[in-house]
């Protein structure tokens, strides 16, 4: 396993949580 690997999977799944927690209202604004 590469570092890059491990880390394009870390910054993904932060990203997501991120993105989860903190647009919550847009995502439901857009119905989407």
């Amino acid at each position: 396993m590469h570092r890059a690997d491990l880390v394009a999977g870390l910054v993904l799944l932060v990203g997501v949580v991120v993105a989860l927690t903190r647009l919550p209202r847009d995502r439901a604004n857009n119905g989407g």
